[in-house]
Formats: structure tokens, sequence, C-alpha cells
């Protein structure tokens, strides 16, 4: 980490590899590095953090593991599929409304949820709506399946920190409001 948060340069003549130290002012670059210039309270920060990966990491899949099998049966949602040779831990958890099964809008079930005190996100909105974009004209409809696809996606909570109660009243939510809005 620190290697990499300065153009991959080592300073310290304990991690060097090679040529003779001709003085305090030598350096190698050990590593095509990005110039993130990372202060020294970050680095530090940071070091502190990824002793405690596995165990989020642990937490995570955990979650993960039980929104899979509540959801399973729930037909009102499309599911991410796991890939079951994949070793991954997601960052977010994402469900998508089927729109064949449930009868509100994304807007509806997202506010629904929120009134369940469950607080949902809607991320990756198609990057072509964006003023930047939308500008250099590139429109709406550019790709529609990625549209259709945005149109019913939110996430719900997934950190290391929430609590089996946090995740059992987001399973709840989940079911109660695909159960209430669910097509006849």
């Amino acid at each position: 980490v620190n290697l990499l948060h300065s153009h991959g340069i080592e300073h310290e003549e304990a991690g060097m590899v090679g040529a003779p130290h001709e003085g305090m002012w030598y350096y190698e670059q050990q590593y095509l590095g990005f110039n993130y210039r990372m202060t020294d309270f970050q680095a530090a920060l940071l070091s502190s953090q990824l002793k405690k990966l596995p165990k989020f990491q642990k937490r995570r899949k955990e979650i993960t593991a039980r929104y899979n099998e509540a959801f399973a049966d729930v037909p009102q949602l499309f599911l991410q599929k796991e890939i079951p040779t994949a070793d991954t831990t997601r960052h977010l958890y994402m469900i998508r409304l089927n729109p064949e099964r449930i009868s509100c809008s994304r807007a509806e079930f997202f506010n629904a949820m929120s009134a369940e005190n469950v607080q949902c996100q809607v991320h990756y909105v198609p990057v072509y709506w964006f003023p930047y974009y939308q500008a250099r004209g590139y429109e709406k409809g550019l790709c529609p399946r990625a549209e259709e696809i945005y149109s019913g996606i939110m996430s719900i909570p997934l950190y290391p920190m929430m609590s089996d109660e946090d995740v059992a009243d987001t399973i709840h939510a989940v079911k109660k409001l695909c159960a209430y809005y669910a097509k006849e």
C-alpha cells in the first residue's frame, strides 16, 4: 500500500531491493504506482483497517447468504446470481423488482422501505444520462436493457456492523412489501 501511494517508490533502506545506496537521498521505483499522495495519517488508518478486512468480508458474506436464502422464493424480486466457483464479497446487495409480479414502482417500494425504517439506495444511474454526456449527444434510450434494469434496482443495507436484528428487520420489510405489492 505504501508503495502504491507514491508512484511505487521506496524510500526506506530496509525495503530496497537492489542498487548500492549513495546516501539519504537514494530511492527506488519498484512498481508502477499511482499519484495517490495519501497522507501519513490516511496510510496509518488504512493499515489498521486492512487488518479488519477478513472479519468485514466474513460478516458481509454471512449477511449475503441470509438474504439469498430469505429471498430465493420471492417471485417479486430478481436477485444477482452467485457464481459457485467465485469467492466474492459484495459491497452492495442489489434487489431488482420484477415488473411482471409487482404492482408498484421502484420509487413506491423505496419509500415504503424507508417507512419500514430500512434505508435503501439506488446506484449506477446509466452514465450517459448525466448532463456531461447529454451535452455530447448521448441520449436516453441508447442502452434500453441497462435502462430497464436500472428502473427496478435498489440496494438494501449490507455493512459489516449490521446486527442480526437489523438483517432480520430488512428481510422482514422486503418480504412484507413484496407480499403487499404482489400482483394477483
